[in-house]
């Protein structure tokens, strides 16, 4: 409740949680969300700075999912 955020956001802070470092594909795959809705969850966790999504420098083409302290 201090977060204020959806369910579905709440069952992708948790896998992200449990899970650092999963791509959004897999994220996809864990929490049963719709690939294309995936990406603007994420921009708005992104934004409340309640998750942070990396590049690795070996593959440019994914995107790491981590929690942040928040």
């Amino acid at each position: 409740r201090d977060y204020d955020v959806t369910p579905v956001q709440y069952a992708a802070l948790v896998a992200i949680r449990d899970k650092p470092g999963m791509d959004q594909r897999t994220l996809v795959n864990v929490i049963a969300i719709d690939r294309s809705t995936v990406g603007a969850m994420l921009r708005v966790l992104e934004e409340r700075r309640l998750v942070r999504r990396v590049t690795p420098k070996h593959n440019q083409r994914i995107k790491q999912l981590f929690i942040t302290r928040s």
